[in-house]
């Protein structure tokens, strides 16, 4: 992953994350953290945006996506 910094309008550092990296085929990589992360924010959203759950979520998101990309 690669860190870029740049500068805001406001001229504060801003510093995000690209992954876009490929593969030896040429296709994009998957960046299971980021799925784990999307997927877990959707199952906290299905319980209503409650608080308290963020380890079960995370947990169930990470087995759900480890068992469709095995």
């Amino acid at each position: 992953m690669a860190r870029v910094k740049s500068s805001t309008a406001t001229g504060e550092k801003k510093t995000t994350t690209r992954s876009k990296k490929a593969n030896g085929n040429g296709a994009p990589t998957v960046n299971l953290e980021e799925v784990i992360r999307t997927r877990a924010y959707e199952l906290y959203l299905s319980r209503g945006g409650k608080d308290g759950a963020h380890e079960s979520d995370w947990y169930a998101a990470e087995a759900e996506v480890r068992t469709r990309t095995a």
